[in-house]
């Protein structure tokens, strides 16, 4: 079973606690997602594009010839790609899982999700000038 909603703490934490009560003992496995990536995945690519010039320039004025004009662009595809978060645990969440008390306030953070990471491997190909 999956379960999906808007990050909100309490009723992540409400949703968390119940499924540690559940008799059959679930195993569980927690994540955040981007809830729309595009555009992420478009600053992404423009920074990638941005990043690969100002390198490719510095790479040609080293080795003293000029960079032309850009021959290819290509990146490996995706195929049903997530964007995920890493996940921060709080110390109440043993509490919780163990068998203890609901928090007193279910407004408490037990996952904090940390920056997104995604990575792209994107190619560029420039004519270069003597």
């Amino acid at each position: 079973m999956e379960l999906t909603f808007d990050f909100d703490n309490e009723k992540f934490n409400t949703a968390l606690y119940t499924l540690t009560k559940c008799l059959s003992n679930p195993e569980i496995s927690i994540s955040f997602a981007i809830k729309d990536k595009t555009k992420i995945e478009e600053k992404l690519l423009q920074s990638a594009a941005e990043d690969a010039r100002r390198k490719a320039e510095i790479l040609c004025a080293a080795s003293n010839v000029k960079l032309g004009k850009l021959l290819s662009i290509g990146f490996t595809p995706e195929h049903g790609t997530r964007v995920l978060s890493a996940t921060e645990i709080d110390s109440l969440l043993s509490e919780v899982v163990c068998g203890g008390a609901a928090p007193k306030n279910m407004n408490t953070r037990i996952f904090i999700p940390k920056d997104i990471e995604e990575t792209k491997n994107i190619y560029f190909s420039w004519e270069i000038l003597d």
